[in-house]
């Protein structure tokens, strides 16, 4: 196997001129850009100031390409998810400041940089994720096995974003048909981050219990029920183990009137698997 070039100095530069080029319509289209992001990813896998530029930029890329409805969207953003990993695994580095141009110089640290891609992913790539979560390249992430937690910094902090991300984004892309892999990746992440395990099984009951809703509003009485039984298994998990603290007080008290609405969406019976 070759060995990769060593990440090259100034990286950091050339991905923010870059992007910055492409929000001024630099580019005639999408290669060159693209090409720079990707570089970057595979030469500066311990430089997570430079990922998460690379992350930010092909994410970038990725919406564009889907707003121009490209087939080549969905494995963009497939991309820009698997950096946003790499990004949060990257080791902690000193502080790098970047001036391009005329534009104000800008200083990157490893905690803002890790906390501007947990709000990117948050906010704007899963949303597009999850919309398109039917398209293989983006299934096979959510539903892939995987033996340890995907992120590793701050307490396993981007696993809770993660999962925040996809419950918000279930409520508004979801339609019914494509919230199986995003449910299969909730539980994923609940089941090995474990130093985010209590609020992660927070975020997976509000899914189960949203989409449950969502399947009986669209007359899909036997997959609703499904879900509510799971939701109310987890529900009953969680209580078991509850601590004394007034956090977990007030989470036990939203448990309550959630598993008030799952018992109603468990109703039908939920047919045994083959």
């Amino acid at each position: 196997m070759e060995t990769p070039e060593p990440c090259p100095e100034g990286a950091e530069k050339v991905l923010l001129t870059t992007m910055i080029g492409l929000s001024t319509g630099q580019y005639e289209n999408l290669g060159q850009p693209y090409g720079v992001a990707t570089a970057a990813v595979g030469q500066c896998p311990d430089n997570g100031i430079a990922l998460s530029l690379a992350a930010s930029l092909i994410a970038d890329i990725g919406m564009r390409l889907g707003n121009a409805q490209s087939d080549q969207a969905p494995r963009v953003l497939a991309e820009a998810f698997d950096t946003i990993i790499a990004q949060d695994n990257a080791p902690a580095q000193a502080p790098v400041t970047v001036q391009v141009g005329q534009y104000d110089p800008i200083t990157y640290t490893t905690e803002n940089t890790r906390t501007n891609v947990d709000e990117m992913l948050k906010k704007q790539l899963l949303p597009v994720l999850i919309g398109a979560s039917r398209q293989y390249e983006i299934s096979s992430r959510f539903n892939a096995d995987v033996e340890a937690c995907p992120y590793s910094s701050r307490g396993q902090i981007r696993a809770l974003r993660e999962a925040e991300g996809i419950v918000s984004a279930l409520g508004t892309r979801a339609d019914g048909f494509n919230h199986e892999a995003p449910l299969s990746r909730l539980e994923t992440l609940r089941i090995n981050c474990q130093e985010q395990t209590r609020p992660l099984a927070m975020q997976e009951m509000k899914a189960l219990m949203d989409m449950s809703e969502k399947l009986t509003d669209l007359d899909k009485d036997s997959d609703a029920a499904c879900l509510a039984d799971k939701g109310r298994a987890l529900i009953e998990e969680y209580r078991a183990n509850a601590g004394a603290e007034e956090s977990e007080a007030a989470n036990l008290r939203k448990l309550e009137a959630w598993d008030s609405v799952m018992k109603s969406n468990s109703l039908v019976v939920c047919p045994e698997e083959d």
